[in-house]
């Protein structure tokens, strides 16, 4: 009796010893399994990572032209508001002169430098009007490559070259007219100074 049970117990931890093996292989598939798919995740990810980063690049690369586009824009603005400035300056010395040396405008002369000056405030206004400011949009444009919304962005940019072109073309139309402006001036000038028609002068430049 006492040999058939010790045969039981024996029989009974060799069953357990097999259980507890095949339950530690199991666990141990299954650490393998999870391992596995942590790095088929991993290496996914870094495949995604790697095609997020060519995609930007790539973006930004085509994105490039524009952006030298609209610093070449800004360039040429500043440049055209340069010399705005300097006609403005000389315009007024011109009626300065005029007005300190007391010279006789003739009525002729005087409507004409009525008519360019509301031509250029007409201009002006025009350019006031587009009352447009960048840095809105250029936010705007940080916002969508950080987004990843790479197309909305060259839109974004786009509208900025729009926005330069229309100033740029009021601001050659403002120089332009500034130059009528300045040859009209020196001519009156001329004319009060040569006294050529001393008789039908009226008034000084105002």
């Amino acid at each position: 009796m006492t040999s058939i049970k010790i045969k039981v117990i024996s029989s009974l931890i060799a069953t357990s010893l097999i259980l507890t093996t095949l339950g530690a292989t199991t666990v141990k598939a299954e650490e393998n399994n999870s391992g596995a798919l942590s790095s088929l995740v991993s290496g996914q990810k870094r495949i995604e990572n790697k095609q997020q980063r060519q995609e930007r690049q790539e973006a930004l690369k085509a994105m490039k032209p524009i952006k030298d586009s609209i610093k070449q824009n800004h360039a040429k603005n500043l440049a055209l508001r340069k010399e705005i400035t300097q006609k403005r300056t000389e315009i007024k010395a011109i009626t300065k002169n005029i007005k300190v040396n007391h010279k006789q405008l003739t009525s002729e002369d005087l409507s004409k430098i009525e008519v360019q000056a509301k031509t250029l405030k007409d201009d002006i206004s025009s350019l006031k009007n587009l009352n447009v400011t960048i840095s809105p949009i250029s936010q705007d444009i940080k916002n969508d490559i950080k987004a990843k919304n790479y197309k909305s962005a060259e839109d974004h940019l786009n509208s900025i070259i729009s926005i330069q072109n229309t100033r740029t073309s009021d601001l050659e139309k403002i120089n332009s007219d500034m130059d009528s402006l300045i040859n009209i001036l020196k001519s009156a000038e001329a004319n009060a100074a040569s006294g050529t028609s001393s008789s039908n002068t009226t008034a000084t430049a105002q």
